[in-house]
Parts: C-alpha cells; sequence; structure tokens
C-alpha cells in the first residue's frame, strides 16, 4: 500500500489541474467506509472547487494570492470538463502569506510551469524517462531542465525539499503529530512528510448543524511545498478574525459553497477547506447543507491548534510501521484485500441498516446490476431504486435470524474470507472491493436468505466482483490493457495502429465533411483530419490518462466519453467511437448494434446508421406491439400513426418517445420501453 501511495505522490502534483468533481465518485454516498478513501486526502487540496471567495484583510485571502491568474479546464452544467476551453482563476499559496520565502518560491515555480509544456514532459518521460536524481520524487518534474529551475528557485529562497512521505492511517494521527483532532472531528487517512508537513480528510459532528468534510493542511516552513488552491474569484468572501478555543486565533471565510480555516503559527502555515458554504445543496454529499458563520467557529474550536507549534519532525519509520496492514495476522486481509476492521466496520453498518429498516441506506450498499430470485421469479435490477419493491423479498426475519446467530456483539461478527470476497451471517451475505472510475470501495455482492430468494451476480457460477465486466461483458482489467495499449500507439503516431482496432465501415467526421471509410487504410489516410491539432491529441491522450472506464448499452466508455469501444462476435475488442476536442470524429455507423458487415447503402438511411434497422422495416414492426402492456392503447395507436421516427443511443423510437425498439443480435426486433 505505501508503495502505491508514494508512487501516486510523485506522479499527481499540486499545481496538476483536478476537478473536484471527479473527486465525489471517491466518495461514499452514504459514509459507508471513509477508511477505504485513502487517495482523497493526497488530491483533495489539488482540486479544481466551486466558486468561493473573501473580503480583504491583511492576514487573510488576498495576502496568500498568487500575484498570477491560475489556468484551468471549463466545466459544462454537468460537471464535465469542456474540451479546449481554459478560464484564469484566482489561486492562494498553502505554504504562507505573499510575503513569505515559501509563498514566493510557490508563486515563481507555478509561473514557471504556467509557461511550461508540463503534459509534453509527461508524455516525453513516459516515453524516454530520464534518469533524474531521486530527490525530485516528490515533485512535478520530469526532465532535467524542470529540475535544474526547482533547484534554481530553493536556493534563491534558501528552502529545502522534501525527502521522504509515508501513508498515515486513521486512528494513527496522534502517534504521528498529537492530540490535536477534538472528540467529535475525525481525521481519515492522509500523509506527512518528514519535517511534519502533512495533510489528510476529515469530518466533524457539530453542534448545531450535524456532519461536514473538511481538508487539513499543514504546510512547515522552510520547505518548499508546490501545493496551490484554485479559489475562482476572491472578492466573494466574508471574512473575520476569530479566537479559538484552545487561545489561537484564526482568520475563518465564508462563501456560498464552502468556508476556509486560515491560520500562521510562526514555524508552520494552516489551512482547512470546509466543503460547505452558505448556499450548499442541502443534499450535498460531503456535508449536511448550508453552514453558518457559528458552525464555521464551531468547527475551528473542534482543533487544538496549539498541539501543531511547535512543529516536529516525525518518527517516520513508526508511522510506515504503523500504516502498514499485518497481513501475517490478518486472515481477511490475505484473502480479500480489506483489513479486517475494515470488513466489520462495514458489515455492522449493513446490519444496522437492515435492523433499523433504512431500505434506501441497505440497496446503496449492494453493486449494481444484480440477478433478484424472488417469489414473482428472476429479474436483472439495475439500480438500487429499482431494487426497492423487491426489498422484503430478500431481507427476511430469517435472514436477520441468520445473521444474529453469527454475530459475537453488535459490532462485531463471525466474518471470514474465501475468492477474493468477505462473507457473514454464515455464507448468508458476501460483500468485496468493487471498482469503479478507478476507486475501490467495499459493496454486497451477494445475499441469500433462508426462503430461497436472493441476490448475486448474473454469472452462473459464483460471483463477479466487476461492475464493468456485468455491463459490458469486458473484465476491467482487460479494458484497461485495451485503452493503455490505445494511448500508445496514440503517442507513438502510429496511425496504421489506431486505425486497425476500429469497426468498419465507419463514419469520419472532419472539417472538411462527413464520409464513410471501409478499412484501415482509408482511416489512417485521414487520420490527421480527426485528430487535427495539438489541443485535440493532449485533451485526448489527458482523458484516456484519467483511466476512467463505465459502461452503458454494453460498450465500454473512457475518460468522460471521449472513447467507445465494444466486445465484437469474434470475441474481438473494437473502437466504436472517438471524439477529438474539435469536435472531429470517427464513430461505428452502426453504433448500438454489434454486426460484422453493414450494406453500402447505409449511410443512405439515418435510422439504419444509428439503429441497424431500415426504416421501412421498423415502419412494418410498429403495429405489431405487445397490447397485452396496460397502457391506453388507443391513443397510443394514434400517436404511432402520426409521430416520425427517430433514434438514439442505438434504439428507435416512435410516438414521441412513448415507444422505443431495437435490434438483437439474433436479428429480431423487440421492444425495448413502452
Amino acid at each position: 500500500m505505501r508503495e502505491l501511495y508514494q508512487q501516486t505522490f510523485s506522479q499527481v502534483h499540486s499545481s496538476t489541474v483536478i476537478r473536484w468533481e471527479d473527486m465525489e465518485a471517491m466518495k461514499p454516498k452514504k459514509r459507508i467506509s471513509r477508511n477505504l478513501i485513502v487517495l482523497a486526502a493526497v488530491i483533495a487540496l489539488l482540486a479544481v472547487l466551486s466558486t468561493v471567495a473573501v473580503a480583504a484583510d491583511w492576514f487573510g485571502l488576498r495576502s496568500l494570492l498568487l500575484p498570477q491568474k491560475t489556468p484551468v479546464s471549463v466545466l459544462d452544467d454537468d460537471g464535465i470538463v469542456i474540451p479546449g476551453e481554459v478560464k484564469e482563476v484566482d489561486a492562494i499559496s498553502l505554504s504562507g502569506y505573499e510575503d513569505s520565502a515559501e509563498s514566493r518560491a510557490t508563486a515563481e515555480w507555478q509561473a514557471f510551469l504556467d509557461g511550461y509544456d508540463v503534459d509534453g514532459a509527461a508524455r516525453a518521460a513516459d516515453k524516454n524517462p530520464e534518469a533524474l536524481d531521486e530527490r525530485y520524487s516528490l515533485y512535478q518534474v520530469y526532465n532535467q531542465e524542470m529540475a535544474d529551475k526547482l533547484d534554481e528557485i530553493v536556493e534563491k529562497y534558501g528552502l529545502m525539499l522534501h525527502r521522504r512521505l509515508e501513508i498515515v492511517l486513521p486512528g494513527s494521527w496522534s502517534g504521528a503529530v498529537g492530540d490535536f483532532v477534538l472528540p467529535g472531528n475525525t481525521a481519515y487517512s492522509g500523509y506527512i512528510y518528514e519535517d511534519g508537513t502533512f495533510s489528510y480528510d476529515g469530518d466533524a459532528s457539530l453542534p448545531d448543524y450535524d456532519l461536514v468534510d473538511y481538508q487539513f493542511r499543514r504546510s512547515v516552513k522552510g520547505t518548499f511545498n508546490e501545493v496551490i488552491l484554485n479559489i475562482e474569484d476572491v472578492s466573494q468572501y466574508r471574512e473575520w478574525v476569530y479566537e479559538t478555543a484552545c487561545g489561537v486565533p484564526v482568520t475563518l471565510a465564508l462563501g456560498p459553497d464552502k468556508g476556509l480555516i486560515l491560520m500562521d503559527l510562526g514555524d508552520s502555515f494552516v489551512t482547512v477547506n470546509v466543503l460547505a458554504g452558505t448556499e450548499t445543496d442541502p443534499d450535498d454529499i460531503f456535508s449536511s447543507g448550508p453552514i453558518s458563520a457559528g458552525d464555521l467557529e464551531d468547527l475551528a474550536d473542534s482543533f487544538d491548534f496549539t498541539v501543531l507549534t511547535p512543529a516536529k519532525s516525525p518518527d517516520l519509520d513508526a508511522v510506515a510501521a504503523a500504516s502498514a496492514p499485518e497481513t501475517t495476522e490478518d486472515i481477511i486481509y490475505t484473502a480479500a484485500g480489506v483489513r479486517e476492521n475494515v470488513a466489520q466496520e462495514f458489515y455492522a453498518e449493513f446490519v444496522q441498516a437492515i435492523e433499523e429498516g433504512r431500505r434506501e441506506d441497505v440497496a446503496a450498499r449492494i453493486a449494481w446490476p444484480r440477478t433478484v430470485t424472488a417469489p414473482a421469479g428472476t429479474f436483472t435490477i439495475q439500480t438500487a431504486e429499482d431494487f426497492l419493491p423487491y426489498y422484503d423479498d430478500i431481507f427476511t426475519d430469517g435472514l436477520l435470524d441468520a445473521v444474529r446467530a453469527n454475530q459475537y456483539d453488535s459490532e462485531r461478527a463471525d466474518l471470514f474470507a474465501s475468492d477474493g470476497m468477505v462473507g457473514g451471517a454464515g455464507g448468508a451475505v458476501w460483500f468485496g472491493l468493487v471498482e469503479a472510475a478507478g476507486v475501490r470501495s467495499l459493496q454486497v455482492l451477494t445475499v441469500q436468505n433462508p426462503e430461497g430468494c436472493s441476490l448475486r451476480s448474473g454469472g452462473s457460477a459464483g460471483v463477479r466482483t466487476d461492475a464493468l465486466y456485468d455491463r459490458t461483458a469486458i473484465e476491467t482489467a482487460v479494458a484497461e490493457e485495451f485503452v493503455e495499449n490505445l494511448m500508445q500507439l496514440l503517442r507513438d503516431g502510429d496511425r496504421k495502429g489506431v486505425a486497425e482496432l476500429f469497426v468498419y465501415p465507419c463514419q469520419v467526421q472532419t472539417a472538411a465533411g462527413t464520409f464513410t471509410v471501409d478499412g484501415p487504410e482509408e482511416l489512417a489516410a485521414c487520420y490527421d483530419d480527426v485528430i487535427a491539432t495539438e489541443t485535440d491529441f493532449r485533451t485526448l491522450l489527458g482523458e484516456l490518462e484519467k483511466r476512467e472506464l463505465f459502461g452503458q448499452n454494453g460498450m465500454v466508455g473512457a475518460g468522460s466519453g471521449v472513447v467507445w469501444f465494444g466486445l465484437m462476435q469474434d470475441g474481438d475488442i473494437r473502437l466504436m467511437a472517438l471524439q477529438t476536442a474539435s469536435g472531429w470524429s470517427i464513430r461505428q455507423l452502426n453504433s448500438g448494434v454489434m454486426a460484422e458487415y453493414l450494406p453500402e447503402e447505409a449511410a443512405e438511411d439515418p435510422l439504419f446508421v444509428q439503429t441497424g434497422m431500415e426504416t421501412a422495416v421498423a415502419e412494418e414492426f410498429l403495429p405489431y406491439y405487445d397490447k397485452t402492456v396496460n397502457f391506453d392503447a388507443k391513443t397510443l395507436a394514434a400517436n404511432l400513426g402520426t409521430e416520425e421516427l427517430f433514434s438514439a443511443d442505438g434504439l428507435a423510437a416512435a410516438a414521441g418517445g412513448e415507444v422505443w425498439f431495437g435490434l438483437k443480435e439474433d436479428g429480431d426486433i423487440r421492444l425495448f420501453t413502452v
């Protein structure tokens, strides 16, 4: 685990623009087990957060501003990066006020990075890594030119570089730093450097509020820290000075979407990012709704800042030992990759939700889709919401009896592990780590009650913990390998190699128009018209490098959907679509159906292009809709006779969207929705 974190820290750096929206997937929607979200503390302070701001104050946000604006990606209304669009925002240093050596060094380094082709340097380092000194491994340095610039800045301001980093797991902060987190406040996983600089994610239960998430960082002076925080617009905060319960004055800032706690302790600088503001949505998963000035003061009172000064160098060997999994004694960890205390916590919360009848919470802890077997039959359930009508068939008194028969007490159960999963209730419940969007979390995989009803993976044998496979028939590891191969072909400029991955014939859209190509040689010839600019290349590769995979309509999407691929009838994986920042694309003509051959006249029938069904055939199908379905047949029939056909996501629609139908792999047309 420690090696994984160190590799992550050497590649993910503070000045990299990472959207806070990307982090939401790494948080459990219902606070299942915060121990599992160990990477959140690393990336959180780097995130591009929503709008925040502050009023001017000598020791406020304006005194932390970097002298130059920072470029960040522009997001659409759904929080997705708009390719090629960039805006400049205010950013603050997390090392101290603007007149400090640490802050000036951070500003100069950031200015260098803003004017440097960092992505190009990173790609070059991937292909031909330079032999750099180990002391640069904790910074965003990819070649000797960047290393020389970093040395120049560090020497100019009389600072040192970090030399070592270790992970701190929940429960170990007291030994690493001291008892600075008071009751009602919880510090989760994070990391600490050799000089005492540290960062973690936490949450606190406030007297008049409830639970709020925050991000804590202490930067010890004398060492160079490149971490900055995007605050978008500095002019929007209300700001005031508050003396905490421990007697330390702090600067508090409160905006519509978040709050900040700032203080200079002399030998270090502390920043607390509070993930709630005056206009926060009550359904926000990182808080309990809008937060007030009094709530922010209560949070500040939940720390004893006097413990943090003077800053002391931690015993990193002891920290490492405390964070190392005891694999020789933890049988569950050895068999399932989950530490027993984490498994016990997850299982206890799941059982408690069942006992208290919290149906939505129970369903949210289950990996979907699942196959549900109930008295009414066997069904494939796609979402937690769709499962609720079958809840009572699965979570019965008999199941609770099996649970109680295998409980030592309310917080500890007789758990065991096998085949990468953890079992409870004598095998009636199985759960394990499930990966989604590059993040692993614990989810329930199988429930079998004594009455014979169950929910489990759709596979005929055993339980499959791969959600991507359930949706696409492509295992996550195989999909990741396919994307890695595609990225390498793109980096190498191998036009023929990329072209050979596509399904043919396919449709190509460029500035010159839209046309059909029938094979790899034709596509390779127009490759440069699709990936037309350096921005196209960098944006496409950047999206793929996020290693985000998701399944939809039997296909795998990568990045934010810039690439789609799927499993063909011959067992090969093929590219079905590729979209660039300029809006140019390559996509399979028959995007909704896996078919080996399409007739030459396909491009002449728009419905056929999108669905694999000729318009005439689709029109012939409409009179044969299933009249046994309970709906107003007369009205629907009238609509079917007047509304035009259209298509989306590989299906055909009629009656203004009241009826959806599509072509199955056996060649038959079937209704999907009425």
